[in-house]
């Protein structure tokens, strides 16, 4: 048993083991920048199912639409704001829809700054209809994975004019695209999606007779974050003050000045650094990746400063220590370093990878 102790408490299986849980936290990063997890709600569309198709039968006329995307002039992911130029086009039977019905179509969650008076070709009884927009939207997105969030941008069309049992769009995936050159800053484009359908705005929770339908058609696309840049600037100090924290366990018992200055540094960097991290975060009410290892490093590092400022208690210089407390001491100081660890590198993987 005394093997054992003195193996745990040797300086060689401390650095192991620091070097080992750095490493293991360090993959988990890296793990979690590459796994595609966007955590934003897809756009509220209900598909024409049967049952629906059996309720407006042969009197809906049917809008095949589509969109380009020719630039961002802004482009911020960070505070979910953006403004696009676009071009939306629409293709219908002349005979069933009026070119006034089609030019009312406006976006649920953003604004048209500019709109064309639309260019016009007509074959046979077909009219395609193109229109050159600027929009300013949101997509409310969710920052939960802040920084390692990955996100699906939608804008999703509708026309207030009609209701679907008159008209309804169709789209397909082929209809969507982006000019090759839109800047899109630190972002990597991976799909293009769209969904085409209605709406239902339920008007009254006790009446379920008074709803309003409307057709929309929602043109998501899915980013990636392409850079490690946030996530180095934000978490290599974080790493860097708990890694100093952590060496405390590496130096003798009788050096109990430096134990307690080099934690009380460590806490004060961490606590200093998160003004820094708070000018770069999403304005959110709720707690982020960043916030959830934030939280762990600090309560790390308070317990640690804790810890020393016990320890120095029973090792100030000159004060004679039994050789049973010491080794007393000596146990329990190896023990909670294990302790620290097994908590640092299990609560990083839980809150980076799931």
């Amino acid at each position: 048993m005394q093997n054992f102790w003195n193996f745990i408490g040797s300086q060689r299986f401390k650095t192991a083991v620091l070097v080992a849980s750095s490493v293991a936290v360090a993959t988990f990063f890296v793990g979690a920048l590459y796994l595609f997890r966007p955590a934003d709600n897809e756009p509220d569309v209900q598909l024409i199912d049967m049952e629906m198709r059996k309720q407006i039968r042969d009197f809906a006329s049917v809008v095949k639409t589509g969109m380009y995307i020719k630039n961002f002039e802004l482009f911020d992911i960070t505070g979910d704001h953006f403004i696009a130029g676009l071009v939306v086009w629409f293709e219908f039977l002349t005979d069933e829809v009026m070119l006034e019905t089609i030019q009312n179509f406006s976006f649920i969650n953003g604004k048209i700054l500019e709109k064309s008076s639309g260019d016009i070709c007509i074959n046979g009884p077909t009219m395609l209809v193109k229109f050159d927009l600027r929009v300013d939207f949101k997509s409310q997105l969710n920052y939960y994975r802040y920084p390692f969030d990955d996100h699906r941008i939608s804008l999703v069309m509708t026309n207030n004019a009609v209701a679907p049992n008159e008209l309804y769009f169709t789209v397909d995936n082929s209809s969507f695209s982006m000019a090759s050159d839109v800047y899109t800053s630190n972002w990597e484009v991976l799909e293009f999606d769209t969904a085409w359908g209605y709406t239902n705005l339920n008007l009254d929770s006790r009446d379920k007779e008074k709803k309003m339908l409307r057709p929309v058609v929602a043109y998501s696309i899915n980013f990636a974050k392409s850079s490690m840049r946030q996530i180095i600037i934000i978490f290599v100090p974080l790493f860097i003050a708990l890694l100093f924290g952590l060496l405390t366990f590496l130096m003798s018992l009788s050096n109990a000045y430096d134990r307690v200055r080099m934690s009380v540094s460590a806490l004060t960097a961490l606590l200093s650094y998160r003004f820094i991290i708070d000018r770069m975060m999403p304005t959110v009410g709720y707690l982020t990746t960043t916030d959830l290892i934030y939280v762990l490093y600090l309560l790390l590092l308070l317990g640690i400063f804790i810890l020393q400022i016990v320890l120095s208690l029973y090792t100030e210089p000159g004060k004679g220590i039994p050789s049973d407390k010491a080794e007393s001491l000596s146990k329990i100081h190896n023990v909670l370093y294990l302790f620290f660890s097994a908590i640092f590198v299990a609560y990083s993987a839980y809150v980076l990878m799931w």
